[in-house]
This record gives structure tokens, sequence and C-alpha cells, in this order.
């Protein structure tokens, strides 16, 4: 069960974040519990990051739309110590019988650039 930080553990007053909870474990291998909120709330990504870029906050969000922000220096990885609980990805489509070759295409494309994206990450 992940613990809570303490309060008053030096947690940014002002947030960008999707409603939920992100578990996060030191370099110890404890985990712990961080309750994101703020008066900003939002469920695109690509919006929270933009906003956090932007100077409106911090932003918890996947890699495939945060890492791009932080190699161009729009960003900056918070407690990079820290690693997050690894979340999965899945597509949705029909029976593989008749599979179309766009439907192919894209989940062969989607499968390399997130094995590409593990590859790098930290």
């Amino acid at each position: 069960m992940p613990r809570k930080l303490p309060s008053g553990s030096g947690t940014p007053a002002k947030l960008v974040a999707a409603d939920a909870p992100a578990v996060a474990q030191a370099s110890s291998g404890d985990p712990y519990s961080v309750r994101i909120g703020g008066p900003i709330k939002a469920n695109n990504g690509m919006l929270l990051a933009e906003m956090a870029a932007a100077g409106s906050g911090i932003v918890y969000g996947p890699c495939f739309i945060l890492q791009p922000m932080i190699e161009r220096g729009q960003l900056v990885r918070l407690l990079p110590d820290w690693a997050t609980r690894r979340l999965p990805i899945h597509a949705v489509y029909p029976t593989r019988r008749h599979l179309s070759a766009r439907v192919q295409a894209m989940t062969c494309f989607l499968s390399e650039w997130f094995a590409r994206l593990q590859a790098d990450a930290p």
C-alpha cells in the first residue's frame, strides 16, 4: 500500500492535473501516493502539458506527451530519482480476421513507437 507524502512537504500549491493520484516509487523502493489537484483540471494530456510549459503549474502525464517537451527544454522533470508506475496502453479493434492494412500498419507503428519510448525512458 503506498504511503502518502506528509502535508507541508513542499507540494506546490498551483497544480495542473487530471484528477488522479500519482503513485511514485522513491529510490529506496518505498511507494508514495500523491493526490494531484488544483484549480485547473482536464482529461487532455497535451493541454495540461502546454499549460505547464506556459507556467500554469506542474503536470503528471504519460512520457509520449511529456518527453518531447522535456527534450526541447519546455518542461523539466521533477524528482528525477523517483519512478512512476507504468500503465498499459491497448489498441482495440475487431477480430484479426480480415484486418485492414490500415489497422495492421497503425498497430505495428504504435508497437514500435512505444517500444522506442520505453527504451529511451529514464
